[in-house]
């Protein structure tokens, strides 16, 4: 199905992959991530013509080729769920690529710098977002093709009672943000929905082979890794969904200026202002602050926030934060400003919850794709055996 919408897909996304490399190499954006102008740009842009135009050449001459033989047979499928998800990204894609594009458009067209913030981009992914993180938990639940009402109550029971039972935990645990109670809820349906493919067929092998639990689920992923790696993936995306939606609705921050041995408390902890200090490097003057952090009376680190100072960038300051790192929450510190005689700094400092929760998710859809991967490396192995 859908054959010239996926390899437009492809084409697409390998355009705007040169696209990003184009404003970043050109100068023609202006940001921390872009590099200085050069004369490379104009080879960018022939480049991303030619692959257009070739591309859209190959596409009209092979269209008889690839004509769609499958349709979809029902609303509620996995082949839906699919399509649905591929909107939804390409939406995603096209406001980015409009948020990022605009500005230039508009500086192009009226002279005038157009500023586009995160405010634009939040207001107009997080709906996407939410509504992403419900079809993770809807598309693996779903058969192809057709689905009867007994096979949705029996797949939906459980992940629909989660789903209720964590979006009423939120509201009562003071959760006031929509989007972040939809988060929570979609995300605890869909991990839970995930984890029931799992469960689903290593009872079935336990069933038919009278396997022990573990057997049977090593032998189920071993049976098919592609199948299972996808569903590892799904709950490496939820995670790090649930982490992004967690740390960015329970952050406390403070913006405070100091005297030595002051001190401010944020949630549990207590960051106290002990020295401000200095040093040359071959490349860069530093300008730090060593700040002691407390809890329960008692001091558990430090952290040194810094800014740097670079003789190309004319003097101004780049801000280099401490943090410190644990399981549930970081605890981030921002050297805003300072004394020229060190009698006070002026600092930023956030506590944020969940951050670890976003780098694992990292690490669990990396692993998905390396088991999604394994029937490819069996085949080279048994066509080596082959061979030999």
């Amino acid at each position: 199905m859908l054959r010239v919408w996926n390899l437009t897909l492809i084409v697409a996304t390998f355009l705007l992959t040169i696209l990003g490399t184009f404003l970043t190499r050109s100068g023609v954006l202006t940001s921390v991530h872009a590099f200085s102008e050069g004369p490379i740009g104009i080879f960018f842009l022939a480049f991303m013509a030619l692959v257009l135009l070739g591309s859209m050449a190959l596409l009209a001459g092979r269209s008889s080729g690839l004509h769609s033989e499958g349709s979809l047979d029902s609303l509620v499928s996995r082949e839906t769920v699919f399509l649905g998800n591929n909107l939804l990204l390409a939406a995603f894609t096209f406001t980015v690529l409009l948020g990022t594009l605009f500005p230039l458009a508009a500086e192009a067209v009226r002279g005038v710098k157009v500023s586009v913030g995160a405010p634009f981009f939040n207001r107009m992914t997080v709906p996407l977002s939410v509504t992403l993180i419900f079809l993770l938990g809807v598309g693996p639940a779903l058969p192809w093709r057709r689905v009867d009402r007994e096979h949705l109550r029996r797949r939906f029971l459980v992940p629909g009672a989660v789903l209720l039972a964590v979006a009423v935990g939120s509201i009562a645990l003071g959760v006031r943000s929509v989007y972040t109670v939809l988060a929570f809820a979609f995300g605890a349906f869909a991990i839970v929905s995930n984890l029931q493919e799992y469960v689903v067929g290593a009872r079935a092998r336990m069933r038919a082979h009278g396997e022990n639990p573990a057997v049977a689920l090593g032998r189920l992923v071993g049976a098919n890794p592609r199948r299972y790696g996808g569903y590892l993936a799904h709950l490496g995306i939820l995670l790090m969904a649930v982490g992004i939606a967690a740390s960015s609705s329970f952050r406390a921050e403070r913006e405070v200026t100091l005297r030595p041995g002051e001190a401010v408390t944020i949630e549990d902890y207590t960051v106290r202002f002990d020295e401000i200090w200095a040093r040359q490097e071959p490349h860069r003057d530093v300008v730090g602050a060593t700040l002691a952090v407390l809890r329960g009376g008692e001091r558990i680190g430090s952290l040194n926030p810094r800014l740097n100072y670079y003789a190309a960038r004319g003097g101004e300051p780049i801000t280099t934060p401490a943090v410190r790192t644990t399981v549930a929450r970081d605890l981030y510190a921002n050297l805003l400003a300072f004394a020229r005689d060190g009698s006070t700094v002026t600092i930023h400092v956030l506590v944020i919850p969940a951050v670890g929760w976003i780098w694992w998710g990292g690490l669990v859809v990396g692993a998905g794709a390396l088991l999604a991967l394994w029937p490819g490396l069996r085949t080279r192995r048994r066509r080596k055996v082959v061979n030999a």
